[in-house]
């Protein structure tokens, strides 16, 4: 598998890890408090309409359990590939994204949006649907573009996944189970950790020549 050129990733690691510290910093400030109200008041006003009830659905369906067990088929399916470069890939991508998603929860200690008709636990900062999201995306194209070659597909296929982020980004905001504030850091850190694995892979493969 080939990741992004070194200075294109370095610079992405720079960039994206920048604007996330600036973002929590702000967070912790409660600077962001007035837009995540704002945003939060003008969707709770979609509760039980169909729109909400779709999101809802949706959202439940690529929880924390079902992107899990996604993603284990797709470490199978590299298996019986022997896609063993892609296999160590989204290893250390997954445990860098659940390790980072866990630790930032609960040091952070953000609340979730209260009165919220979804029944929820935990923290808030940053989300671990948008962070799943955005790691199962990554993995399956992994997985798409280890036996597709044809470029108009995988590039077809990379819209959608680009989509599927971007929505479940959306429905968390919309179901009222994260404020905006949230989605927009986990988008932030995924790229930084993304960015961070590929360095790190890089390292290894150069290192015993996978």
């Amino acid at each position: 598998m080939q990741c992004l050129a070194e200075k294109k990733l370095k610079f992405i690691t720079l960039l994206s890890f920048i604007m996330f510290a600036i973002l929590v910093l702000t967070l912790k400030l409660n600077m962001l408090n007035n837009i995540n109200k704002t945003v939060y008041d003008f969707y709770k006003e979609y509760e039980n309409t169909s729109l909400y009830n779709t999101s809802m659905t949706f959202s439940n369906f690529f929880g924390s359990i079902h992107s899990l067990f996604i993603f284990l088929v797709i470490m199978l399916v590299f298996l019986k590939l022997h896609k063993i470069n892609e296999l160590i890939f989204s290893v250390i991508f997954a445990t860098l994204s659940i390790g980072a998603t866990l630790l930032l929860k609960y040091n952070l200690l953000v609340q979730r949006p209260l009165n919220t008709i979804v029944d929820l636990s935990g923290y808030s900062f940053p989300s671990g649907h948008v962070v799943m999201s955005f790691l199962l995306a990554v993995v399956f194209f992994l997985m798409v573009s280890s036996v597709v070659k044809n470029s108009f597909i995988l590039q077809s296929i990379k819209l959608l996944l680009v989509v599927y982020v971007f929505i479940s980004m959306f429905t968390r905001v919309f179901i009222c189970s994260h404020w905006i504030s949230d989605v927009i850091g986990s988008i932030l850190l995924v790229m930084f950790l993304y960015a961070v694995a590929c360095l790190f892979f890089n390292t290894i493969k150069n290192k015993v020549n996978l």
